[in-house]
């Protein structure tokens, strides 16, 4: 992260630098105003896109910068006044309509989300972004096919983390006879939500090897009886014909909100752990919870919850609440 931001320090002093030199030359401006904007500096990044604009008010990617300043200073209206005028200059600009959808998205506008994702995939059918958000409105509407589908994109992703295996992946066709390795590519929660797939797997065929990327899932995970062998990623696996992400499992399994697997509990305790819960009234609804996802996440503010909005149902008297929050405030 240090040496991110020294690179970013570095850009923005050049930048300055030219622009001492050379005042009139709107890409300079602009250039400065992108490096502002990675360091949050949005009023300063906001006067040079500006300069950037005066000098050439015909830029459609100036606009669409400004556009996308604005929306993380939480100014709706003006962001969307910039795409607008982005897309009079540039009306085929697959991006400014991908970032206009964004926002719309973060406003739970899913239909009018959809309409600009499909417009910016009819200028650039190959948008990987466009695809892969695409996808979650699908989920979020219910179409499970086509959402599951477009989720698929995420693996031309920039920021997704590539395994590569010379193994073919799994078409989930019937693999008796085979190993067949299912590994993990995201974080805990989603991890533990498609486990649940893993029964479905076992019925057509031969070995299940899993390979989760985190420790603590492997211990959790070897009450799942389906899993013949378990390993965490760095460890060495054994030879195997076939693999797939955990991840793309609903997929293969033509998951739709009617059929996700709810054979529940399809976890349980390891019988190692020797945590006693305390006594409760056994009437009582037993729920827990957790209200922060990883704070080193980039999504981390808009996937998490105040814990001040836990006081408004922590105190019902026929629920009993369990904290699952790792690291939980005082104040709880």
């Amino acid at each position: 992260m240090q040496k991110k931001t020294g690179k970013i320090d570095l850009e923005i002093d050049c930048h300055q630098k030219a622009i001492n030199f050379n005042p009139n030359n709107y890409q300079t401006h602009l250039r400065l105003a992108i490096a502002l904007k990675k360091q949050q500096k949005l009023e300063q990044a906001i006067v040079h896109n500006q300069i950037a604009i005066e000098l050439k008010p015909n830029d459609a990617s100036t606009w669409h910068n400004l556009g996308l300043i604005f929306e993380l200073q939480g100014n709706i209206s003006e962001a969307i006044r910039c795409f607008e005028q982005s897309l009079q200059i540039k009306p085929n600009n697959a991006d400014i309509y991908y970032s206009w959808g964004n926002i719309l998205k973060e406003q739970g506008n899913l239909t009018e989300t959809k309409v600009l994702y499909e417009k910016c995939l009819e200028f650039n059918p190959n948008h990987i972004n466009a695809h892969f958000a695409k996808g979650f409105i699908l989920l979020k509407q219910g179409d499970f096919l086509a959402g599951f589908s477009e989720y698929e994109w995420r693996c031309q992703r920039q920021d997704y983390i590539t395994r590569s295996f010379a193994q073919p992946v799994w078409d989930g066709s019937d693999f008796s006879g085979k190993t067949l390795l299912v590994y993990t590519e995201q974080g805990l929660g989603d991890s533990i939500q498609f486990i649940r797939y893993i029964p479905l797997v076992k019925k057509l065929g031969g070995r299940v090897i899993f390979e989760c990327n985190q420790a603590g899932l492997k211990f959790l995970f070897t009450t799942v009886s389906e899993i013949d062998e378990l390993f965490v990623e760095g460890e060495k696996l054994p030879d195997f014909d076939l693999q797939i992400s955990l991840m793309s499992l609903p997929l293969i399994f033509g998951t739709t909100p009617e059929t996700i697997p709810a054979e529940i509990p399809y976890l349980s305790v390891p019988k190692s752990i020797n945590f006693p819960i305390p006594l409760i009234p056994e009437k009582n609804l037993k729920v827990g919870i957790c209200w922060q996802t990883n704070s080193t996440s980039e999504t981390s503010q808009i996937r998490s919850c105040p814990v001040e909005y836990l006081q408004a149902i922590i105190n019902i008297d026929t629920v009993n609440f369990y904290i699952l929050q790792k690291k939980s405030l005082p104040q709880i």
